[in-house]
Parts: structure tokens; C-alpha cells; sequence
């Protein structure tokens, strides 16, 4: 998958190199995992990485996997 697809399914395109680190490389990878790890997950990588980038919501992040 391109940013752009991730980009598309409502990803804040900062958060498309975080998702990527994070193993996601495909929006269909992303939609297979559990919504509510990945949201931990992303907040455990902005912590790591310092990143000074917004969080989405937890109801954000959810409407990635509808």
C-alpha cells in the first residue's frame, strides 16, 4: 500500500511512517489486527520516538478497521 491508501481510510499522514515502523505496511495488515492493540501500540510509539505529532482518538483510530 501507498500513504496515500492508508491516507485514504482516514490516517493522518504523520502517522503513516509510525504505522509502517510499527509493521503495517499494507492497509489490509492494518485491518487485520486488533483495533484497540494498535491504538496502545501507537501511543507507546509517540512516547518512544518522541514524536511530537497529535494522537488520534481511540473512536479515530477505530473507524480505520470499519
Amino acid at each position: 500500500s501507498t500513504a496515500e491508501d492508508f491516507i485514504k481510510i482516514g490516517i493522518p499522514a504523520p502517522w503513516v511512517p509510525v504505522l509502517n515502523k510499527m509493521g503495517f505496511n499494507t492497509v489490509e495488515e492494518l485491518k487485520a489486527a486488533n483495533p484497540n492493540k494498535v491504538y496502545n501500540d501507537m501511543g507507546g510509539m509517540r512516547k518512544k520516538l518522541k514524536l511530537d505529532i497529535p494522537m488520534p482518538t481511540k473512536e479515530e483510530v477505530m473507524a480505520w478497521f470499519e
